[in-house]
């Protein structure tokens, strides 16, 4: 600029007339109206909400610290919190986008709650030390440390009391419809490998104030297991489709397969535990989803319905058998459950020693036949973790299921031999317990072959 422009832009402001002053004034006025009623961005909008979820469960888990409880401290904000990630996911992200649509008054109005609540900032919260651990990890990928608080809100709802799915499936696709980065592939650390995610644990829980929770290392390692698992099913990543899709390759199980396509119109039934359960976490779809998904491709008149239910012994399946299977008239029920009964054994309710464990399987199967379907019991796999008086009940629990189909004259499929000349290290989820994809895989396979030389 030179001189004389200077001089010019100086006597404008300084020596200009009152109707110049009255110019500048609305013109600055009129710049602040616009810059206030500016709409957010969808980023923006993501990380609004992002926050203000990890705000509401850092806030309800200071409550459970002091031995509060929640509701007295969130008040109806938890309600709107509990309500608005149950929305819909292509609601939140029409929202993201366009600020409207049928989700925008339950979004806003729990925008809303949340900054009528006090702050709850943490540095040694679980939430606070991953988000530091992943913003400083050198393989995080930079386009997501903007969306962080959702994992750490994710991270620390999981960790706190070993929360199940029944929760994390309705907040887990909340956060991916807002962008946030929950797999270790949307982080990069997907080709990490465990030992650099045990080495990141390691890190964490020495920085990790007192929770009324634990937060050793394992702790920290499984809760990026599930939060992965998880999301990675929620966010299509890995499915029972994608599963099924290596089965549906198999020269191997080529003449089953052509074998199912003939088969006629039938309901299959599957009841079980945790190794059923569709929203556990250790597989992101278990073997009678992936069977699902087989059928599906080469002949949708099979239908399948899955009543796995995590925790359950037999017991408390047959509790639930009713409404949960009978009600759909399966023609064909592959049933395994063992493995909660030989760790409930000795309880008074319900009672699982092996007698009664063989009256449970029993009981189930009279009902399944009563409604004109066929049984078809599965031996139950032996986990690593099983040791001392726990591996005698088991070992009990097989050999009364083995004679219960023997008697009943039942169908039998030794699922424990399938998995027990397996390298457990590659079959077995972290926590030891569990089945992992492959192990699932393989029992699935199986269940196909036997459906295909049924005669029906």
């Amino acid at each position: 600029m030179t001189l004389q422009a200077r001089a010019h832009t100086y006597h404008f402001f300084t020596g200009g007339t009152p109707l110049m002053y009255a110019v500048l004034i609305f013109l600055a006025g009129l710049l602040v109206a616009v810059s206030c009623t500016r709409e957010p961005s969808a980023q923006e909008r993501a990380k609004n909400l992002a926050g203000a979820s990890l705000k509401m469960v850092r806030l309800e888990q200071q409550a459970l610290a002091r031995g509060e409880d929640p509701q007295s401290v969130l008040g109806q904000a938890e309600n709107i919190f509990l309500e608005t990630v149950r929305l819909e996911p292509e609601a939140v992200a029409h929202y993201l986008k366009t600020g409207s649509g049928t989700g925008r008054e339950q979004l806003e109005d729990f925008l809303a709650a949340a900054s009528g609540l006090p702050r709850a900032d943490s540095r040694d919260d679980p939430a606070a030390v991953i988000m530091e651990l992943f913003s400083e990890a050198p393989e995080t990928r930079g386009n997501t440390r903007g969306l962080l608080d959702g994992y750490a809100a994710a991270f620390q709802m999981c960790l706190e009391l070993e929360r199940d799915g029944t929760v994390m499936q309705d907040f887990l696709p909340f956060l991916l419809a807002l962008g946030c980065p929950l797999t270790l592939r949307d982080l990069g650390l997907e080709s990490s490998g465990r030992p650099r995610l045990e080495e990141l644990a390691a890190a964490a829980s020495p920085k990790t104030g007192k929770q009324a929770y634990s937060t050793a290392p394992f702790d920290y390692f499984i809760t990026m297991i599930k939060i992965d698992s998880w999301a990675g099913k929620f966010n299509g990543q890995v499915t029972a489709d994608t599963l099924a899709s290596g089965l549906l390759k198999d020269p191997g199980l080529k003449p089953a397969l052509s074998a199912l396509a003939r088969l006629p119109a039938l309901r299959l039934g599957f009841l079980g535990d945790s190794n059923m359960d569709p929203i556990h976490w250790s597989t992101q779809a278990p073997f009678p989803d992936i069977v699902a998904a087989v059928l599906d491709k080469v002949n949708p008149k099979i239908t399948v319905t899955n009543a796995g239910k995590g925790g359950d012994d037999s017991g408390e399946a047959l509790a639930r058998i009713g409404p949960d299977l009978l009600d759909q008239k399966p023609d064909i029920v592959f049933v395994m459950l063992g493995g909660n009964d030989c760790r409930h054994w000795g309880r008074t309710e319900p009672a699982v020693a092996p007698e009664q464990y063989r009256k449970n399987i029993t009981r189930i199967t009279d009902l399944i036949r009563a409604g004109g379907g066929r049984v078809v019991l599965l031996s139950y796999p032996r986990s690593p973790e099983l040791d001392g008086a726990d591996l005698e009940v088991f070992q009990a629990i097989n050999r009364q299921l083995k004679a219960a189909a023997d008697s009943l004259g039942t169908g039998y499929l030794d699922i424990f031999s399938l998995l027990d000349g397996q390298d457990q290290q590659e079959i077995y989820a972290v926590d030891r317990i569990h089945q992992n994809p492959k192990a699932h895989l393989l029992i699935a396979r199986q269940i196909l072959g036997c459906l295909a030389g049924m005669e029906v």
